[in-house]
């Protein structure tokens, strides 16, 4: 089980890394650590889904659903991702990331808020 974290490192400069989360073997199979969060949105990007350089408002998952996200981090590198993927969004404070559609199309997405 993978996941990327966007981050800032001390200098501001924005980042990914590549998560493996372990867990434990259970019953049901392979469990993590309960992750509790305060709230969470589904959010639709519709038409209006490039945004220039940003931050994370606070630190998020988001779960694509539907459509394709390109990312790029301040430190120039660019990844593209899909249905099924999960991000963990820490970069809150620094040159943050910008986000666009790939293809022009929307995506869909579920946004898990963390305190």
């Amino acid at each position: 089980m993978r996941y990327t974290r966007v981050y800032s490192d001390s200098s501001g400069e924005s980042h990914f890394e590549t998560v493996t989360a372990v867990g434990e073997e259970s019953a049901v199979g392979l469990m993590t650590e309960p992750t509790y969060p305060s709230s969470m949105q589904f959010r639709d990007s519709g038409t209006a889904n490039d945004f220039e350089w940003h931050n994370a408002p606070q630190k998020l998952y988001i779960v694509m659903l539907e459509g394709k996200v390109k990312i790029e981090v301040s430190d120039g590198e660019q990844r593209v991702f899909g249905p099924g993927e999960v991000l963990l969004m820490e970069d809150t404070e620094g040159k943050g990331h910008r986000s666009s559609s790939p293809d022009g199309n929307s995506r869909s997405t579920l946004l898990l808020f963390l305190d």
